[in-house]
C-alpha cells in the first residue's frame, strides 16, 4: 500500500469517530501528519499533501450526509476538514485512469486551492429511479444511495451524476464541473469522467495575472460527479479553477 493510499485510509478510518471540539478535526491528526512528512517531500495543507492531489480532492461521504457548520467555516470546503461526519477516499481509479487535471498551488494562506481541468457547466435535475438501480450503482456500489440528482448540459444533454457533501440541495442548481479523472470507478463497465461539482460564489473573484481573462471566479465545493462519456466532451474547456 502506497503512502497516498495509507494516508486517506487513516482519513477513512479517523473520520469514523467523534471529537470533543469540531475545531480539532485537523489537530488531532497533526501528530500523524509530522510522521509522513519524514518520508514525504511534498507539503501538508489542511489534512490533504499536495502530492496526492488532484486525486485526493475527490473524497465523499458514505451513506450518511455531511455537514459544514458554522464552527468549521475556517475550513476550505475543498478539504475533508470542512465538514463533519465519516469521510470515504476517493472511488477512482483502476490503473487505467487517466488524469485531466493538476494541482497548481495554494494562495491566501492555505485557503484558496488552485486546480487546472477541463470544465464544463451543467445544471442539476432529480434522479429518475431506474437511473438510480443502475448506472449509478455501478459507479458507487458502496452507497446505499448512490447520488443524489442527475446533471444536464446547458444543451439539454445528459451528462452523469451529482453526490452531493450535505443533504441540503436544490435541484435545477447550476453546477461547475472540472473534471480531473477519467477512469472506471466501483464496478463501471466502461470509462467515465469524474470530478468536483462547484457553486461559483456570487460577488467573489481573484487576481490571476498568468491568465489571459486576469479577473476568475471562485468557487466552493458542493461534492463530486461521475460523467458518462459523450458527445459534450468536445465542449470541455481546459481551465484554472480558484476553491475556497
Amino acid at each position: 500500500m502506497g503512502e497516498y493510499s495509507t494516508w486517506m485510509y487513516i482519513v477513512h478510518s479517523y473520520t469514523r469517530g467523534r471529537l470533543t471540539y469540531e475545531t480539532d478535526r485537523l489537530a488531532a491528526i497533526q501528530g500523524l501528519a509530522n510522521e509522513f512528512k519524514k518520508s514525504r517531500e511534498d507539503e501538508y495543507i489542511m489534512g490533504l499533501w499536495t502530492g496526492d492531489l488532484p486525486q485526493a480532492l475527490l473524497w465523499h461521504r458514505d451513506d450518511q450526509y455531511l455537514e459544514r457548520t458554522q464552527a468549521l467555516a475556517t475550513f476550505p470546503s475543498w478539504s475533508w476538514a470542512s465538514v463533519t461526519g465519516h469521510v470515504f477516499d476517493p472511488p477512482v481509479l483502476d490503473d487505467g485512469s487517466m488524469p485531466l487535471g493538476a494541482y497548481v498551488g495554494i494562495a491566501d494562506g492555505g485557503r484558496r486551492l488552485i486546480v487546472k481541468g477541463l470544465g464544463i457547466t451543467g445544471q442539476t435535475a432529480e434522479l429518475p429511479d431506474d437511473q438510480v438501480t443502475t448506472t449509478a450503482d455501478y459507479i458507487f456500489p458502496y452507497l446505499a444511495n448512490p447520488t443524489d440528482a442527475t446533471i444536464f448540459g446547458q444543451d439539454g444533454e445528459h451528462l452523469g451524476w451529482a453526490v452531493y457533501d450535505e443533504k441540503f440541495h436544490h435541484h435545477g442548481d447550476t453546477v461547475h464541473c472540472p473534471c480531473l479523472f477519467r477512469g472506471r470507478g466501483g464496478n463501471a463497465r466502461q470509462d467515465h469522467f469524474y470530478g468536483l461539482l462547484l457553486k461559483k460564489l456570487d460577488n467573489h473573484t481573484a487576481y490571476d495575472s498568468t491568465s489571459s481573462s486576469p479577473v476568475v471566479s471562485i468557487y466552493k465545493r458542493l461534492g463530486i460527479f461521475a460523467f458518462q462519456i459523450g458527445a459534450w466532451v468536445n465542449k470541455m474547456e481546459e481551465e484554472l479553477v480558484w476553491i475556497v
